[in-house]
């Protein structure tokens, strides 16, 4: 007769053995699953391209790349990313997805977790505020002809009255000096050379920071990470240089274009004119000179 014990070993064993054999194919597809270390670091350096075009406000390319990091490696880091780059290119209803999933993919104590929740709500009032703002279409109003009155001819035998002779007017004859020309031409010859070296000034100044910018982000760690500056110092480094070059362009434009003004202004101020025609009784000449 078989010994009881033997037969409840003999179970337990039975049951180890199926238990190992159910986990075996959950292991497996969890460890297929588990982005590989390539893969890792793969998304590392996708995600820093993605960031130096977010930077340079091309914010299409920087959504696709943040896109491809997270298919790569699948952190909430990565889905911010993208999401502040749609939130910046317009795409509000994007964004607000990818904050939503990011915030349910961080932990309560995450520090990433507030900026995320900060900027959803940004999204979420500029997507409102976006549907609330109904085009409106112009006023189309109704042609009116002018009235259109018939000619009306002389009559050739009416009684016409002789006209008499009049003076004809020499084409060089001296003109009314107008005393503002010259000053104002001087003026915004002045204000327009100021202008262009304003400008000069300040895009020169945006450059070099642009290139110490660029030093910065191109700092990297062993893992490809930018070590050099953070983020958000980047970002608002890269906002400040492009307002300074938008503001160098509107200084230079009004530069220009006043410079342009004084020295048409200087140019068509004559400085002296001769001018020949009939005297007092229609006799004599008249010599007019303008300074």
């Amino acid at each position: 007769m078989p010994n009881p014990s033997f037969r409840t070993d003999f179970r337990q064993f039975l049951a180890t053995l199926l238990c190992c054999a159910l986990a075996l194919p959950f292991s497996q597809v969890a460890e297929a699953a588990r982005p590989s270390s390539g893969e890792t670091q793969e998304a590392v350096i996708v995600s820093k391209q993605a960031l130096d075009y977010y930077l340079r406000s091309n914010y299409a390319i920087a959504v696709e790349l943040y896109a491809k990091a997270y298919s790569l490696d699948a952190k909430p880091e990565y889905l911010y990313g993208q999401a502040r780059a749609e939130h910046d290119a317009g795409l509000f209803e994007a964004a607000i997805g990818h904050f939503e999933r990011c915030l349910a993919a961080l932990g309560a104590g995450d520090q990433l977790r507030v900026k995320a929740d900060h900027y959803l709500k940004k999204a979420q009032e500029a997507l409102a505020a976006k549907k609330a703002v109904q085009p409106v279409k112009p006023e189309v109003k109704p042609e009116v002809k002018p009235d259109v009155k018939p000619e009306v001819k002389p009559d050739p035998k009416a009684n016409v009255k002789p006209q008499l002779p009049q003076t004809l007017v020499n084409p060089l004859a001296p003109q009314q000096p107008v005393a503002w020309r010259r000053p104002a031409g001087w003026g915004a010859l002045g204000v327009g050379v100021a202008g262009i070296v304003t400008a000069t000034i300040v895009g020169l100044g945006a450059v070099s920071d642009q290139t110490d910018l660029d030093k910065a982000t191109g700092k990297k760690n062993a893992q490809g990470l930018t070590t050099g500056i953070s983020f958000d110092a980047a970002l608002a480094r890269q906002k400040s240089i492009n307002s300074r070059i938008t503001t160098g362009w509107i200084v230079g434009g009004v530069g220009i274009a006043a410079a342009l003004a004084g020295g048409f202004l200087l140019a068509s101020t004559p400085s002296a004119r001769v001018a020949i025609g009939p005297g007092p009784g229609d006799v004599g000449v008249n010599l007019a000179l303008r300074f």
